[in-house]
């Protein structure tokens, strides 16, 4: 069953037009309001995470991921880190 809804949120993540993107580890926060560059040496600035992260719960919010397993809009799998 978890596998089951694993499969279905990521595949809905992956459609959904939303401040975030898949990678090979994992779901990362996109940058820069969409599919953004993902910085391998030097990570974000604080506050370009929290933007980029409050950007991500508002889409969670509006895209109806609640009613397909996502518990809460905060415990998307990036903001767990």
């Amino acid at each position: 069953m978890a596998l089951l809804l694993t499969f279905l949120t990521t595949t809905l993540l992956q459609a959904a037009p939303a401040p975030w993107s898949c990678s090979a580890n994992g779901m990362e926060p996109g940058f820069n309001g969409g599919f953004g560059r993902r910085r391998e040496v030097q990570g974000p600035s604080a506050a370009t995470l929290r933007q980029a992260q409050a950007r991500a719960i508002q889409a969670c919010m509006g895209s109806g991921l609640l009613a397909c397993g996502v518990s809460s809009c905060s415990r998307l799998p990036f903001l767990t880190r």
